[in-house]
């Protein structure tokens, strides 16, 4: 069902910093301004309007609201999606959530159900409808790095084991690209690198370091190029390297 607002008058009112506006009657229904936008209702379908009640975006939506500035969730098949004050499509209706999390970006959410349970996947859009983060992971923690924004993802792995069927691994993105692989245990920023935890079998702990290109870094500063996953120090000075889950020498 739908909740409005009304006055004393009993008039169908909209809240605008504070104030109560009444509604034009032109409109079925109006819910709150946000941003300087206001969802309005005309024949049960949605449309924006803006502080004088002027329709910006046709009435022609399951619902739209402000989301921030300029940009506005919609839904269609009940799955949400993003459109700006044009009516340009940023990300298609395909999602089951779509939240503003940061300045310009958004947090894409996908649900699926098996045996009664429900399981979220998360993914990370910019303002231009670029994916930053695939909707693949089931969390995504912020970390800001001067002017850049690094996104720690935690992904489940399934196991063939009953009460315990998923591993959690960790990785980090960057402007779409993975900075440190999905393969840790743990991840913490300190001194301008991601130290990364791998626990292996009898509880052995190892640490690999990745700065903010992506590179793994070694002893006395040694960098491996960011095309290679993983490096670990091998014997006589030489380093194991992997790439694309394959491993080789490096000197």
């Amino acid at each position: 069902g739908y909740v409005g607002k009304i006055n004393e008058q009993l008039k169908l009112v909209s809240l605008s910093d504070n104030e109560l506006i009444e509604i034009p009657t032109n409109y079925e229904l109006a819910y709150d301004f946000r941003f300087g936008f206001v969802p309005v209702m005309k024949n049960f379908k949605w449309g924006i309007a803006n502080e004088h009640f002027e329709l910006l975006i046709p009435c022609e939506y399951e619902y739209i609201e402000p989301i921030c500035k300029d940009v506005f969730r919609y839904k269609e098949n009940n799955l949400s999606g993003l459109i700006d004050i044009h009516g340009k499509t940023i990300i298609k209706a395909e999602f089951d959530n779509v939240n503003a999390i940061a300045d310009d970006y958004f947090q894409l959410t996908k649900k699926s159900s098996w045996y009664g349970k429900t399981d979220s996947k998360l993914g990370i859009a910019n303002k231009s409808g670029d994916i930053l983060v695939p909707v693949l992971f089931s969390e995504i923690y912020q970390q800001n790095v001067n002017d850049s924004i690094f996104w720690i993802v935690s992904k489940k792995i399934e196991k063939e084991e009953v009460y315990n069927p998923y591993l959690i691994k960790k990785g980090v993105y960057c402007n779409g690209k993975i900075i440190v692989p999905v393969i840790f245990d743990e991840i913490k920023f300190n001194d301008n690198m991601f130290e990364c935890a791998h626990k292996e079998e009898k509880d052995i702990e190892t640490i690999t370091k990745y700065n903010i290109k992506g590179e793994v870094v070694l002893r006395d500063n040694f960098f491996v190029p960011s095309e290679y996953s993983l490096a670990l120090e091998s014997t006589i000075g030489l380093f194991r390297v992997m790439k694309d889950s394959k491993w080789g020498i490096m000197n």
